[in-house]
């Protein structure tokens, strides 16, 4: 515990263990438990020495972790109104992270001090020597071993809380605590020397020896100075397999199966980011449960980022991105009036950003304008009708009308340019529609002789029907034209017929009717 650590004014570290035989002494010490095998400050218990269960240096790691835990927040993680009761948090709770408390504290030293507090040996540092290694790659700014803090909690075994017998607390336990709780000097308690009694300063003396003798063996296990052949047989436990695993997934299945994990990462362009390339022991092998399972992650493919080749041709861009390390080059052909043809339209991904050398860049790549027929067929149709079929190959369409005699109004001529030809998609195809007829004025032909009044009608566009109509001999009305229709001076269709009546003085009274056809249009 801290009050058990020295720092010299050179930084040299000392550690005193006299806290236990002192409190034994004068029993002043309400924090402390003792009953057989279980002897210590309870505030600084692991959860296996609280269930009375055999210990290792993994016990010392959790102490350590709570001294570290109380470095940084100020507080250790778990504080009650009596040892039991900080025991049974040690077994059962978890403590709060200590950003919650310290919102400064760095994440990764969070998650080592979290680590070294797990519920299980296994999920623990191995040795003080694994957690002063993290420790200093921390303070180097490199890749710690643990990414995250363990959160297995283990639940005790029924007899749990039997296996702490407390020594009664002295009168003043209450009182006592809520000083710890509150004081910075807590741990400086002021040394009685008890009564000289012969019988108490043997035992004392004895606990004292039994005490350093067991700190001494924890020591020595943990360098190592007991290490034999003739050891008993470890636990072996085969690895899981977890390539393929993301890393928190492969961290799950080895921790449940009693391993410790490191991590390290490297580019793969065979596995996703994030996933575990490699594992150490392989797959299938043997290894002592608690020991480290070495994790080789992912951290992708190396990305590089995309050059822009809009504008270059097909193959100045290839070659560009090729210089990158691409080679998954993939040209898809559009039209485009406004690029030249062969040259890169459009990329995707587009320029700027990250990817993969193993991605796929699709070049969009211009053959110019497109270019398509007139449609045939589209003469005979309404002007609709045509100019929906124009629109959908692309065309622009206008509409010009002109009069036919033979076309009904409304109908589709002809086009321009004529059916057939060829054109780029986004030019202007004319409907040529037809008006109906001409209208003009007929003329007025009345008092006219009948020659000048059919060379008149004629140059108009009309047909003549003639009907002859007697008149007495001698007549000055023979041979002119007596009546007209449509009147003179009215509209009508060009083609149309107008009737005229012309006047026949030698004629017996009868009457004949003649019709003139005019010219071809």
């Amino acid at each position: 515990k801290p009050g058990n650590v020295l720092l010299s004014t050179d930084g040299q570290v000392k550690v005193t263990d006299f806290g236990i035989a002192r409190a034994i002494a004068s029993g002043q010490d309400e924090d402390l438990t003792q009953a057989g095998q279980v002897m210590g400050t309870a505030t600084y218990f692991s959860p296996e020495q609280a269930q009375g269960r055999p210990v290792d240096p993994r016990s010392d790691v959790y102490s350590l972790g709570v001294v570290l835990y109380e470095m940084v927040c100020g507080r250790p993680p778990f504080r009650g109104e009596d040892p039991l009761a900080v025991a049974y948090q040690h077994v059962q709770e978890q403590p709060t992270p200590p950003r919650q408390i310290n919102a400064d504290l760095d994440p990764t030293l969070e998650a080592i001090i979290l680590k070294c507090l797990a519920k299980t040996p296994q999920a623990r540092y191995p040795s003080a020597e694994d957690l002063r290694a993290d420790l200093r790659r921390y303070r180097e700014g490199n890749q710690i071993s643990v990414a995250t803090p363990p959160t297995t909690v283990v639940a005790p075994p029924p007899d749990a809380t039997q296996a702490i017998p407390v020594t009664a607390a002295a009168p003043a336990a209450t009182s006592s605590y809520a000083a710890y709780a509150g004081e910075d000097d807590y741990y400086e308690d002021d040394y009685v020397e008890p009564p000289r009694r012969n019988g108490a300063f043997i035992a004392v003396m004895l606990l004292l020896l039994a005490v350093m003798a067991g700190v001494l063996f924890l020591l020595a296990q943990t360098l190592g100075v007991f290490d034999s052949g003739d050891d008993e047989p470890v636990t072996l436990v085969a690895v899981p397999n977890v390539v393929g695993q993301t890393e928190d997934e492969a961290r799950a299945a080895l921790e449940a199966e009693g391993f410790t994990v490191s991590t390290e990462f490297e580019e793969n362009p065979d596995f996703e980011d994030g996933e575990v390339s490699a594992q150490d022991p392989a797959a299938g092998e043997e290894a002592e449960s608690g020991s480290e399972v070495t994790l080789t992650v992912s951290s992708g493919e190396q990305r590089v980022e995309i050059p822009d080749v809009v504008g270059l041709s097909e193959a100045d861009a290839r070659s560009v991105l090729g210089d990158e390390g691409f080679r998954d080059i993939r040209p898809e052909l559009v039209f485009d009036p406004e690029v030249e043809a062969g040259e890169v339209v459009a990329q995707n991904p587009e320029a700027g950003e990250e990817a993969p050398l193993s991605a796929t860049i699709t070049l969009q790549i211009s053959q110019g304008a497109e270019e398509r027929a007139v449609p045939e067929g589209l003469a005979g149709r309404t002007a609709a009708e045509a100019e929906g079929i124009l629109v959908q190959q692309g065309f622009e369409v206008a509409q010009a009308l002109e009069n036919s005699t033979s076309v009904p109004q409304g109908t589709v001529i002809r086009t321009n340019p004529g059916a057939g030809t060829v054109l780029e998609v986004g030019e202007t195809v004319t409907l040529v529609v037809s008006a109906g007829p001409e209208q003009v004025i007929v003329p007025n032909v009345v008092e006219k002789t009948e020659e000048t009044a059919r060379q008149e009608l004629d140059l108009a566009g009309f047909q003549i029907e003639v009907t002859e109509q007697a008149l007495p001999p001698g007549s000055p009305d023979d041979g002119r034209v007596l009546a007209q229709s449509p009147a003179g001076g009215q509209r009508a269709d060009v083609g149309s017929t107008v009737s005229i009546t012309v006047g026949r003085a030698e004629l017996l009274p009868t009457t004949t009717t003649t019709t003139t056809a005019p010219p071809d249009e």
